[in-house]
């Protein structure tokens, strides 16, 4: 917060963190090295400007390590140039928080900057440099950007980049135009048009997902409860062989001790066969986090929800809301892609048992660790299963902070190899016609034989495509699978709905806009798909028009189509003769009577379609 005495930190702080000292303008030789960098909510000091690791985890909203080292790029070497180009990081940072006009930072972004600055250290390091003097060379910073990855050389020059909001009398260094790099401005813009989305996943690949992932929360949720049983009845058990001198612990262990024995009297033998989990305490605790992942999969499954915004849900984020005699499933939680948000997304009642099923294995987790006596509606959905203390003393609870459990995405495609599902020339297919613009062939990974490329944060792509217009998806499995979803997705993510504000609070990275967005797309797939590529010829009035198009050899740009719906300059709904191009709601719509489909100036009419409900009518 700007005065005009002094400069706050430009990081979001809630009431009740304690904020880091201000610097003032009228400091010359500020900041000093006892400047505090940041405060846990007693007050005390955490970090210091002297310090060479910066703390900013008590100012994290969901308890995450926030880190930021200045020596990490360092190999161990001291000296008077190491410890300046340190010194230097440093002065760029602070000014980066401290001086910086603009929005504030959540403090994971700040955590995430040490890689751009072992990036400059480095390569001061290698052609013995001083950071001022890479920052204000054209040649040298142009030499150090393009000898990074496209990807890294973004975020450095962003990082560089927001040196131009600080003011000048506040600059610690000069810096050129970094706008005036053309090569790496060249390189950047080349990297950012073929940057490729996440594809969506072929429907019968999605299928086999949503398939298992259903059927294994199915079968959580009817064996947690004994399987928590169980669990107790170890930790007591190894609680009382730990009170054991050391060497007699392990030798001549009553039978009753024996945790495959205790597994074989509960009868649940198959659970452990099941994850693939050893029967001894490792087993038992790669067994709970095998079920939590899969938990998580399953909302991000059927709520589009990115991985960060899955992984710190609380423990009470589930709920059901009555109206018109349905249940309707919600997930409350926050964005995570801008600044962090409250918001709800709609699930089903697979992803809805999957949060019930968390929270249970998090109350019990809770409830297991010791003089812990603070209220549960703070903790996490995911909780960190080393607090059960099993195999290893578990960590202390610090401000009665629960942390979250490590479902982090590094090792994120070793924990779903079990959904391995070999790629066919059907897949391809579907992915051209989902995609028309797209090389698939050309890219190695999508190759036909080999394992679709599974990263999750493909489920919200496909989910937004799928249930935003379950009508274009072919197999009928995965049609009804979704049907249920997507209604209740239009019913509270359209723009004429009264839940949407509520639920998106404007805020554009919310799966709800993604969705949204997607309507027209899909609309415009079933446009392309069952109009324009149809080999049936086509009657009523736009289908005339079509015809007569493709009489006279009259090219229907694929692009410019997508262009226009998405414009809302076009427009394609499915109907059971055909199609309807009209841009407005349809007030003649046919209920017994289909007279006025077949003369309307919007339809298309499809004679294989026409048969059908003829004949469909004659048997009624």
């Amino acid at each position: 917060m700007n005065t005009n005495h002094f400069l706050s930190p430009n990081i979001s702080l809630t009431e009740k963190m304690s904020p880091t000292d201000p610097i003032y303008l009228s400091d010359e030789n500020s900041p000093l090295p006892s400047h505090v960098i940041s405060r846990n909510i007693y007050g005390e000091v955490i970090s210091k400007y002297s310090d060479d690791e910066w703390d900013f985890s008590c100012y994290d909203k969901k308890n995450r390590p926030c880190l930021l080292s200045f020596k990490h790029w360092n190999k161990g070497e001291t000296g008077y140039f190491i410890d300046s180009i340190i010194s230097s990081l440093k002065k760029l940072v602070f000014a980066y928080i401290w001086y910086r006009n603009g929005k504030t930072y959540q403090v994971k972004n700040i955590s995430k900057l040490g890689y751009t600055l072992n990036t400059l250290a480095r390569y001061c390091t290698e052609f013995n440099i001083t950071i001022p003097e890479l920052l204000v060379s054209k040649k040298h910073l142009n030499n150090c950007f393009m000898s990074l990855k496209p990807g890294t050389m973004y975020d450095v020059r962003r990082f560089l980049l927001a040196f131009n909001d600080v003011d000048n009398a506040h600059k610690p260094f000069e810096f050129c135009d970094i706008k005036k790099l053309t090569e790496m401005n060249a390189t950047i813009i080349n990297y950012r048009n073929n940057l490729k989305q996440f594809p969506p996943i072929p429907p019968r690949i999605y299928l086999s997902y949503i398939t298992s992932i259903t059927s294994d929360i199915k079968f959580l949720t009817e064996n947690i409860d004994i399987l928590l049983d169980l669990i107790l009845e170890i930790k007591s058990k190894y609680v009382e062989i730990c009170k054991l001198p050391h060497n007699s612990r392990y030798n001549n262990i009553p039978p009753e001790y024996n945790i495959s024995n205790i597994i074989k009297n509960y009868n649940l033998d198959f659970v452990f066969d099941y994850f693939g989990a050893n029967k001894n305490i490792k087993g038992i605790l790669y067994l709970l986090n095998s079920i939590l992942f899969r938990c998580r999969l399953a909302i991000q499954i059927f709520t589009g929800m990115r991985i960060d915004e899955a992984t710190n849900l609380n423990i009470d984020c589930a709920q059901i809301y009555h109206k018109n005699g349905q249940n309707h499933y919600i997930i409350n939680g926050k964005t995570t892609k801008l600044s962090e948000r409250e918001a709800k997304w709609v699930t089903n009642e697979v992803g809805y048992n999957a949060s019930c099923l968390s929270r249970k294995i998090g109350l019990f987790i809770v409830n297991q660790i010791e003089d812990f006596s603070s209220e549960v509606y703070n903790a996490p959905l995911f909780v960190r299963t080393s607090y059960l203390g099993l195999g290893r003393k578990a960590p202390k609870v610090d401000n009665s902070i629960i942390l979250c459990a490590e479902l982090a995405p590094n090792d994120e495609m070793k924990k779903i190899s079990w959904l391995n599902v070999m790629i066919t020339k059907e897949d391809i297919s579907e992915l051209k016609r989902i995609d028309p613009f797209r090389a698939w062939e050309a890219e190695s990974k999508f190759g036909i034989g080999q394992y679709w490329p599974l990263q999750t944060h493909q489920f919200r792509r496909s989910l937004a495509l799928y249930a935003s217009r379950s009508g274009l998806v072919s197999l009928t499995s995965l049609r009804r699978q979704l049907q249920h979803l997507s209604t209740q997705m239009t019913l509270y993510y359209s723009r004429e709905s009264a839940f949407a504000q509520d639920l998106i609070s404007n805020d554009k990275s919310h799966f709800a806009v993604e969705y949204q967005e997607t309507q027209s797309y899909a609309q415009a797939l079933d446009y392309v798909n069952l109009i324009l590529l149809s080999d049936s010829k086509l009657f009523g009035t736009q289908g005339n028009i079509i015809n007569n198009n493709i009489k006279n050899n009259i090219f229907i740009d694929k692009k410019e189509t997508f262009r226009l719906f998405k414009l809302g300059q076009l427009a394609y709904t499915e109907t059971c003769l055909g199609g309807c191009t009209t841009l407005e709601a349809c007030t003649q719509r046919s209920t017994r009577s289909l007279v006025s489909c077949l003369s309307c100036e919007n339809a298309i009419i499809k004679k294989d379609k026409l048969e059908l409900v003829i004949k469909i009518t004659r048997k009624d």
